[in-house]
Parts: structure tokens; C-alpha cells; sequence
């Protein structure tokens, strides 16, 4: 249980109040006769706010179960002939409703309850619970608990009865409720009473001498909050503050907006969830089905395949082969790049003999220097992509005779060529 706060409405100048810590024991309580009075409080406290008994009529109704708003609007009907005043002009709180249907219900006046509402706001304070002060008197199992308090006496007898009755008429009173139902007869009727009541506790014994139950009086008088206070830790039996007048606190306004915003985070999560789980199987879905296509594609192209092995790689190679074939191969593809570039070279340099073996071809040329074979090593070794490799092998000079222009003396001369062996690999992509 929390701490709370209690406050009596005894009239529009003068109000009693208790502070309640958790444990149940006050911490502060008093009387005030003004606003200026009033000590410091914890206003921000949940509070009672305990009216006139005699102003609220307690009445039983028993209707069939159903649902609370629907009980609502039937209280009214169902109990106007009980009652004297116009229901449009009353105001009904209601409890739970038992099993068996019968449901308790509090009466008061509309204007009445807008008027204690309003005193509360002049002194500052905002009721969470109002209730009829003879419910705030502690239940005891098995006894009637009377509190006297000033003229009037407030009577509990079950968590759902009670009443508020003129001190003289209080002995008449309970030998009539007793007399009226000898089913609910309690044991013991405990009475406590106020300052300035001391008299009764003498004259009381007298006057209910002849109740057939065991009257147990109070040693001492004790301060009304001290006894309304006692019942703190007691479930309330019904709150006045409902329909029209029902109000929420600034506590509990925060709470709400604060469950707001977590049920929206929580379902935003969800939809986020629920969207990224369909979209999973959605690509799921679609991954299966191109995958399906890929291997019929796959079984296409290589009927003769037992199994589906990286499917992405084989057909690269087989398109890479595919072009290779349509340029005329590696043979026809080297030999083009060799062609351009003795082009370049004026056919300066002369191929004697080809051999190609392995994607390798290997080429017997003259040339007519050193430096003119360089040239031509060096360009083919810049060509193609990737570039071919050319190994020079075997270069060596060799004479040749050549017979004496017209004009010159008569013979043969000398002249030097030079020749080598080139190996090619590469430029085949």
C-alpha cells in the first residue's frame, strides 16, 4: 500500500485531515477551520475525500449480469421507485456486481456532490476516491463498529452497510436492525467515540443493556481520522467519483500517455517484425524459384552433368570457350596479334617456320639486326589483353652473299642477318 491522504468535509469551513504512510500509521493529522490553517500536505498524494453519510442512501440492486455500462444506465430505472427524488437529478456510483447479480449502490444528489468537489478545489485538494464517511470506519469480522462523533453516530456493520443516525436514536436503531434480521446478528458491537462524548461511554451500557450481543466500549475517546485512517488498508468498497465526476490525476494522466507510447512502440515492433519475417519468405520464395530456373538452365547446357556444381563458374567457362571458338581459337588469335605487328615492322622481320602446341606458338624469324628483332619483341610483348609473353631463344647472326650492283667490279659481297626463335603465350581471353 501507498501513502495517502485522508479528508474529512465536515462543512464548507471546516475540514479534518490525516497524512497515512505505507504501513497504515498516521504521520500528521489536525483540524482546520480556513484555508490559512492548513499545514504543509502532500497534496500529490492519492486522496480520500469522506462526506455526510446521511447525504448518500445505500441501496442494494440486483439486476442480470452484464457489462458495467450497461449496468449503468439500468441502476437508474431499476431503483426509481425507491425513490423520492428525480433520478435525472441523482447521481448513482455503483460497486461490483456478485455473482447472484446484486450490485451496491450509492445515491447522492448531483448538486450536493458538485458542491463538496468544489469546496475541495477552494482548499486546493483533489479527491481520487469520495466516499460516505460511515464506510470509512474499520470492518470487523463478526461485530457492528459504532463511532460517535459529536450528535451524529456512524454505524459499519458488513463491508457493503452502513449508516449515519442521531446519537439518542442510535440504541433504538441497532435493537431494531438487530430484531429485523436475526440471520446477520453480530457477536459484539464495538462503539468508540469523540471528545466531548464522554458522557455517553457512561450512559451507553444503560441504553443497550437490553441488546442481546456483547457491547464492547472504547476506554478512551480517540480523534475521527485516527479512526477513519484505521481502515486505509481496507479494499474500498465504492468510490462516488464515477461517470460524470470520475477524474483522473495528473499521476495517472502520465501513466496513461506513457502506456500510450509503449503500445505503440510495442506494435510498431510487431509490424516490423511481421514485415521483415514476410519479407524473408517473400526472397525466400523468389530465391527458390530462380534457383529452380538455374538449374533447368543448367541441365540444358550440360545434359551430360550428374550434378549441379557451381553452375556460375561452368557456364563462364563455356561462354569463355564459346568466344574463343567464334574468333577462331587461340591459334588463329595469337597469329592475328603476331600478323599486326610484323605489319608494323615493314616485314622487316620474316617468319622462316610456325609450331603451336598448347596454346603456345612458337616462330623461326630473320631479322636483318639486333635492334630491328628488339623492336619487334618488345611490341609484340605490349599487345593483347592479358599481354603475350615472348621468350627470344637461339638469336645468332648468319653471312649472306649477295652479287655486286652494275656500275661496281666484278664478284659477290657479304652481308650479316640475324636469326632467332620467339615462344608466344597469352592473349587468348
Amino acid at each position: 500500500m501507498s501513502a495517502q491522504l485522508y479528508i474529512r468535509m465536515v462543512d464548507e469551513n471546516h475540514i479534518d485531515y490525516a497524512v497515512i504512510n505505507a504501513a497504515g500509521d498516521i504521520e500528521q493529522a489536525g483540524a482546520a477551520f480556513h484555508a490559512d490553517q492548513l499545514p504543509h500536505l502532500p497534496r500529490e498524494l492519492p486522496t480520500t475525500l469522506l462526506v455526510p453519510g446521511e447525504s448518500v442512501l445505500l441501496i442494494t440492486a440486483h439486476l442480470p449480469k452484464t457489462s458495467a455500462a450497461q449496468l449503468r444506465r439500468a441502476v437508474p430505472f431499476a431503483l426509481e421507485e425507491q425513490l423520492i427524488e428525480n433520478v435525472d437529478e441523482l447521481h448513482f456510483a455503483m460497486g461490483k456486481q456478485n455473482s447472484d447479480g446484486n450490485v451496491l449502490v450509492a445515491v447522492v444528489k448531483k448538486t450536493l456532490l458538485q458542491t463538496w468537489l468544489e469546496q475541495c478545489q477552494h482548499w486546493q485538494f483533489e479527491p481520487t476516491v469520495v466516499l460516505p464517511d460511515f464506510l470509512a470506519i474499520t470492518v470487523i469480522e463478526n461485530c457492528w463498529h459504532v463511532y460517535v462523533d459529536g450528535d451524529r453516530a456512524l454505524v459499519r456493520q458488513t463491508a457493503q452497510q452502513g449508516m449515519n443516525v442521531n446519537r439518542d436514536q442510535l440504541a433504538e436503531l441497532l435493537r431494531l436492525s438487530i430484531n429485523a434480521g436475526t440471520a446477520d446478528l453480530p457477536a459484539t458491537i464495538q462503539i468508540d467515540y469523540d471528545d466531548g462524548n464522554e458522557q455517553f461511554e457512561t450512559d451507553a451500557p444503560d441504553q443497550l443493556a437490553q441488546l442481546p450481543v456483547v457491547i464492547k466500549m472504547a476506554a478512551e475517546p480517540e480523534f475521527c481520522m485516527k479512526i477513519f485512517s484505521a481502515s486505509s488498508q481496507q479494499a474500498v468498497p465504492i468510490n462516488l467519483l464515477q461517470a460524470e465526476f470520475s477524474r483522473t490525476r495528473d499521476s495517472d494522466k502520465k501513466n496513461f500517455w506513457l502506456k500510450t507510447v509503449a503500445i505503440l512502440l510495442v506494435c510498431w515492433f510487431v509490424l516490423w517484425l511481421i514485415g521483415n519475417i514476410t519479407q524473408y519468405f517473400v526472397f525466400k520464395y523468389r530465391l527458390n524459384k530462380a534457383q529452380t530456373h538455374v538449374n533447368a538452365l543448367y541441365r540444358q547446357a550440360f545434359p551430360k552433368a550428374s550434378d549441379v556444381v557451381d553452375p556460375q563458374l561452368r557456364v563462364q567457362r563455356a561462354l569463355k570457350d564459346a568466344q574463343s571458338a567464334a574468333a577462331g581459337g587461340p591459334f588463329l588469335s595469337l597469329l592475328a596479334q603476331v600478323g599486326r605487328q610484323l605489319a608494323q615492322q615493314n616485314h622487316s622481320v620474316k617468319i622462316n617456320t610456325i609450331n603451336y602446341h598448347d596454346t603456345t606458338l612458337t616462330l623461326a624469324v630473320t631479322a636483318p639486326n639486333f635492334q630491328t628483332l628488339s623492336t619487334f619483341v618488345q611490341a609484340l610483348q605490349k599487345t593483347g589483353l592479358p599481354r603475350l609473353q615472348v621468350q627470344q631463344q637461339n638469336a645468332q647472326t648468319q653471312g649472306q652473299t649477295q652479287g655486286q650492283t652494275q656500275g661496281q667490279s666484278q664478284g659477290q659481297s657479304q652481308t650479316q642477318t640475324v636469326t632467332a626463335q620467339l615462344v608466344i603465350t597469352g592473349g587468348t581471353s
